[in-house]
């Protein structure tokens, strides 16, 4: 009896090693991927400002919709993960406030975006919405509002849970939120090709700041796909 009890308490041990290795391991790959978000937003923004004109609508457009998408909308969606650095021990009910916060500010930020280079290509007599850059941004956007509405709609699920259950509103909301991530992520790497920073950059440089958005994308994702599987088991209870 006394080999199993130290069995046990060695196995325990061990657990536990193992699990605070894992939780060390993730926190270090948050840290790292926020650094990365900072880095590129700071090298995309570096590059626009320097090289065209402060008074171009082309120059806010860009601006608005790199910070929309890299600080913003990886921001609120990283709210809610377990090991994200800059909100340890914060509670899950002021998290919700500032993934709101980043989230509305995202959808402000596209909104003010694209609003200017409507107005831009209004002015010099050009069609909008005829590439595959700006139809995937105005359907990044749509799925934006959309998401925001229903996260506004969860956050006061309890007073319309005899119409929807909130489990169902959260699950929407999360999947419009990603489906707008994803979707806005790649008018991003397309918009990369435009004259307005392919031009400033070499082909290499051009070829790293897709790649690095996309492996930024890459890991929201995953955060975002937990919290829909979380939504979608509770769903099937």
């Amino acid at each position: 009896m006394e080999i199993k009890g130290n069995d046990v308490t060695a196995n325990s041990a061990s657990l536990q090693e193992s699990v605070s290795l894992c939780n060390r391991v993730s926190t270090i790959a948050n840290l790292l991927l926020h650094q990365l978000i900072a880095v590129v937003t700071g090298l995309v923004l570096w590059v626009l400002f320097a090289h065209l004109n402060i008074n171009q609508y082309i120059l806010w457009h860009a601006v608005l919709l790199v910070i929309a998408f890299l600080p913003l909308m990886s921001g609120g969606i990283l709210c809610f993960s377990s090991n994200n650095v800059w909100l340890q021990g914060i509670n899950r009910s002021t998290r919700y406030y500032i993934h709101g916060i980043f989230l509305t500010g995202a959808v402000i930020s596209m909104t003010v975006g694209i609003s200017l280079e409507i107005y831009s290509r209004r002015q010099s007599g050009k069609l909008h919405f005829q590439t595959n850059h700006s139809i995937t941004g105005l359907v990044s956007w749509i799925s934006a509002f959309i998401s925001c509405l229903l996260g506004l709609a969860s956050f006061y699920s309890r007073r319309l849970k005899n119409i929807v259950k909130p489990v169902h509103l959260k699950l929407l909301h999360s999947l419009f939120a990603l489906a707008s991530f994803a979707i806005g992520i790649a008018s991003l790497c397309l918009g990369f090709e435009k004259k307005s920073y392919a031009l400033h950059v070499t082909e290499t440089q051009l070829s790293a700041s897709q790649w690095m958005v996309i492996i930024i994308a890459v890991f929201i994702g995953l955060s975002a796909l937990r919290d829909i599987v979380r939504h979608v088991k509770a769903i099937c209870r």
